[in-house]
């Protein structure tokens, strides 16, 4: 093979403990010509070395390692090598998820369940999600993590959904509303935007993440640990609350449906997401309109940014992370180059500008 086209091809670390899941990650990697194995290892110790010396496109990783697991690494990967990381995780239990979750937050770029074995009906089909997104991650410019993300603790017991009260302004309808939106680097920002937020919020807070239907309401659940808002999966038809996080769940898009409610909808595949940032900021400037704050945290693509600006010129407060406090300054950086930001902050100060809404 000539050098020219190795060049061409995307380089993958895969790190796992299992010799059987290492073999079967590089059986369908190797499957595909546009792939290569730059290396495998066992542990994360391991897989910062090999970084250092053979700097691949991506890195598959695993969570439960000897020596350093997929969360250490991720986070030591990130401050000291920074690469598009994969996190692969068996789905056993709901630890398990929340272990997957938490490497996210260290600054994995997604997470998604191992691939099944030649032998299951599912073999093509997560074979091919297994490549697509190594593919999708390869190419993602990621940022160097200063230090480890604060653990952020609730200031106050939360209330239960049915102890929150409206704000009202026109009845039962909201005055304002706000939206956020994020991907790849998305969990460690909301969580520094919900954790400064205090449960006496007037208003709700609507989310679309990018992430797979199977660690949704693990997310929920991890989010709720950091906040003192009340953090729920979005419902069909479902009345909204002020000072409660509605989460969309994997697989289905979420959108304002009026002032006093949202709903979820099946409708096809925005840009390749389902749920999608883009139609929940479209269903917000078309019931919210100027009384629309619309958030747009790290991740990569451009989901949403049209209808962020489409936003603003609506006279919509938008803010946006900036660059150097993001993993992926995709999403953020499409609106910023377009001139859809109102503010352009990092989430510290996007907490901020939400607690000064009246």
């Amino acid at each position: 093979m000539n050098s020219s086209a190795a060049a061409t091809k995307i380089r993958v670390l895969i790190v796992d403990d299992s010799i059987t899941s290492r073999k079967l990650h590089q059986r369908i990697i190797e499957s595909d010509p546009g792939f290569e194995v730059a290396g495998m290892a066992n542990d994360g110790q391991t897989a910062l070395k090999m970084i250092r010396e053979l700097r691949p496109d991506v890195v598959s990783m695993d969570i439960h390692m000897p020596v350093m697991d997929g969360i250490e690494a991720t986070l030591l990967i990130m401050q000291q090598e920074p690469v598009p990381i994969l996190i692969v995780s068996s789905l056993y239990n709901d630890s398990e998820k929340e272990l997957a979750v938490r490497a996210m937050a260290a600054g994995a770029v997604y997470i998604m369940p191992k691939p099944n074995g030649p032998g299951h009906e599912n073999y093509g089909r997560s074979s091919a999600l297994y490549l697509r997104m190594l593919r999708n991650m390869a190419g993602v410019k990621v940022v160097r993590r200063k230090s480890a993300a604060p653990k952020a603790v609730p200031r106050t017991e939360k209330l239960s959904p049915a102890e929150v009260s409206h704000t009202k302004a026109f009845g039962d309808e909201f005055r304002k509303i706000v939206v956020i939106g994020a991907s790849a680097g998305g969990p460690e920002a909301l969580r520094s935007v919900l954790g400064g937020i205090p449960e006496s919020f007037p208003f709700p807070i609507l989310v679309v993440q990018h992430i797979h239907e199977q660690f949704t309401d693990t997310y929920r659940k991890w989010l709720g640990t950091h906040t003192a808002l009340n953090v729920l999966t979005a419902e069909k038809d479902q009345k909204m609350s002020a000072g409660t996080v509605y989460i969309a769940p994997g697989g289905t898009h979420l959108e304002l449906k009026s002032r006093t409610h949202l709903t979820l909808t099946a409708k096809d595949a925005h840009q390749g997401h389902r749920p999608s940032v883009s139609v929940l900021f479209e269903s917000a400037e078309r019931i919210f309109g100027s009384d629309t704050l619309a958030v747009m945290l790290s991740g990569m693509g451009r989901d949403g940014a049209d209808e962020m600006i489409a936003l603003k010129r609506a006279g919509a407060l938008t803010l946006v992370q900036n660059e150097e406090s993001c993993l992926v300054f995709g999403m953020p950086g499409s609106v910023v180059s377009k001139g859809g930001a109102t503010l352009v902050l990092p989430p510290e100060l996007i907490a901020g500008k939400l607690n000064e809404l009246k």
